[in-house]
């Protein structure tokens, strides 16, 4: 985060020009220019916030003061607007605003307007399933009928029945995400199975009676979770074939009920996300090509759904210019299209945007271009989170180790090595063709001293070859690729 961070000036810079000339246009007064629409003014033109200009409004000793109270009340303004503009941005908004206005109706006893505004709310959360809101709706429904004494249209026993399938049905949904939590909770750690106790956990977790069959899901948000518990643990058991069947049966759910897709487009940029995550692993370019298109062909207009998509789509493309070996073509995607989009970049998801860098710095690598691919991978290794899954930043300290090589940092690499080692041992990640791999560069002879440096680099890759290298951790590169190109060089 930036030093000169200021929260109301990011809030009046993602702004767009409607919601900027909704907020003028209501905050207009006759007579003079109110300090509020001032400071408005100004953040909108700053670049980056300069308090000292904003100071400038004021006069007196107490100017720190004035200013908070007037950034308080432009805030306060912003979101009132922003709440007004966005009312029926979607229909959970729409519900609840209808609800709040029955609320409002119903305290100043005008019940008839309360109970039309609550109909269109029931409508609403039917087709969308919101089941709490649901209850909240016959809540006040109810407390009408006392308040106008219309009991003969009060069927207690109908809305008890009603009451009761809406909290077995979201305490269903609560079932799905509780299970789904605790999945994601090991995924955050590793998306490798890393010994025999794991694999026998997600084996277990398929035996779940949730998962047992789609009926269980009483609910559509329950359907969508099933679908993806099922493939993720699939993928994770390495049974593609059965985890790519749920993939694709998730997206075309979603599909079919476009409503869902317009409520949280996530949903489904996350659905596609996942079967290309599944396309790169089967090396399935046809599937990959169809995926990414249908990703392309949706338009998304709210800031958080234009940045999953724009993540989305930068780190497949990448991807898919480094699996083809066009890392000139992956170079320039990297420098001219995401990096450029600083808007969008400075949204994205934390982890996606390490992995953007990460993936990066593999280009440059491939390019051998290893100064720019040590300060792509840097941004990796030096910002992310140390949360983050650890089969990632284990590949990311391995390319760590080959860069400095390839630069000579040879002060440097004893302990990238002895590091690297550790980190892989702490997470369950220590692996023969990894270890073999890594400790190679305590001793490789100098480059100069040709058969020393040969007959070494034989050696190893025999070693490698016995000790199975499909079952390496950085899976991104090719240990022994990188040993035929010294040789071949």
């Amino acid at each position: 985060m930036k030093k000169n961070y200021d929260i109301l000036h990011d809030l009046v810079q993602s702004l767009t020009k409607a919601e900027k000339r909704s907020i003028s246009l209501n905050s207009q007064s006759e007579g003079k220019e109110k300090i509020y629409l001032k400071i408005f003014k100004c953040l909108e033109k700053q670049k980056e916030y300069n308090e000292l200009e904003l100071l400038s409004f004021f006069s007196g000793t107490d100017k720190k003061n004035q200013l908070g109270f007037a950034k308080n009340y432009l805030q306060n303004l912003i979101l009132k607007n922003l709440r007004i503009f966005h009312s029926d941005l979607k229909a959970n908004i729409s519900c609840k605003n209808l609800i709040i206005e029955a609320e409002i109706l119903y305290w100043k006893c005008q019940f008839k307007l309360a109970e039309k505004l609550l109909i269109r709310a029931q409508k609403i959360a039917q087709k969308h399933q919101f089941f709490l809101l649901l209850e909240e709706i016959s809540y006040w429904q109810t407390r009408i009928v006392n308040a106008t004494s219309k009991l003969e249209q009060f069927n207690p026993k109908l809305i008890h029945q009603n009451s009761k399938e809406n909290i077995d049905k979201y305490l269903n949904i609560l079932a799905y995400k509780e299970l789904s939590k605790e999945i994601q909770l090991l995924i955050s750690k590793s998306e490798l199975v890393r010994d025999k106790n794991e694999e026998k956990i997600y084996e277990n977790y398929l035996q779940h009676p949730l998962l047992i069959d789609i009926s269980q899901a009483k609910s559509n948000e329950a359907i969508y979770t099933f679908y993806v518990i099922k493939s993720v643990l699939f993928r994770l058991l390495k049974k593609h074939q059965e985890s790519k069947n749920y993939r694709i049966q998730l997206i075309t759910f979603l599909e079919q009920n476009p409503y869902i897709i317009e409520e949280n487009p996530i949903l489904l940029i996350t659905s596609i996300h996942n079967i290309l995550m599944f396309s790169f692993v089967a090396q399935d370019e046809q599937l990959f090509n169809e995926y990414i298109n249908k990703l392309k062909s949706y338009q998304f207009k709210m800031p958080r759904e234009q940045a999953n998509m724009f993540s989305t789509l930068s780190l497949f493309e990448l991807g898919n210019y480094i699996e083809h070996k066009n890392y000139d073509k992956a170079v320039d995607f990297y420098e001219n299209q995401i990096k450029l989009d600083e808007y969008l970049l400075k949204l994205v998801d934390i982890e996606n945007e390490y992995l953007l860098h990460y993936n990066a710095s593999l280009a440059y690598f491939y390019k051998k271009d290893f100064k720019k691919a040590l300060k792509a991978l840097n941004l990796f290794i030096n910002n992310s989170s140390k949360k983050l899954r650890v089969d990632i930043r284990a590949s990311a300290f391995i390319l760590n180790v080959i860069i400095h090589y390839e630069l000579n940092n040879t002060d440097t690499l004893p302990y990238l090595i002895k590091s690297t080692l550790s980190y892989l041992k702490t997470n369950k990640l220590y692996r023969n063709p990894d270890a073999t791999f890594v400790n190679m560069f305590n001793t490789i002879p100098n480059e100069i001293n040709h058969k020393a440096f040969h007959d070494f680099l034989i050696q190893k890759k025999k070693e490698l070859i016995a000790a199975k290298t499909s079952s390496i951790i950085a899976s991104d590169l090719s240990y022994i690729e990188w040993i035929d190109s010294k040789l071949k060089n």
